[in-house]
C-alpha cells in the first residue's frame, strides 16, 4: 500500500501567501490558524475542503464559507 501512496501526485502550496486570509478567518470564525490555512487554500484554489473535524465543520457551515467545506462522510 505504501508503494501506491508514494505514486500519488502531490502538489505543495506555500502557506505565506495564505496567512493573512487565514488569520482573518481564524479571528472571525474563532478557529485555529492551522485549520483556517486549509480553508484559505480551498478559497484560493476555488475548491472544497474535506474535514473530519466536526467542530470546525459546523462553524464553517454556519458562515459565508459554507460552500467551501464538506464533511468527510459526504464524500463519495
Amino acid at each position: 500500500m505504501l508503494a501506491e501512496i508514494q505514486q500519488l501526485p502531490v502538489i505543495t502550496f506555500a502557506h505565506w501567501p495564505l496567512l493573512p486570509q487565514a488569520l482573518d478567518l481564524a479571528m472571525s470564525l474563532d478557529q485555529t490558524v492551522y485549520d483556517c490555512l486549509y480553508l484559505a487554500l480551498a478559497e484560493a484554489r476555488n475548491s472544497m475542503m474535506v474535514t473530519a473535524d466536526r467542530r470546525f465543520h459546523d462553524v464553517v457551515s454556519d458562515s459565508v464559507w459554507a460552500d467551501r467545506i464538506v464533511w468527510i462522510e459526504d464524500v463519495t
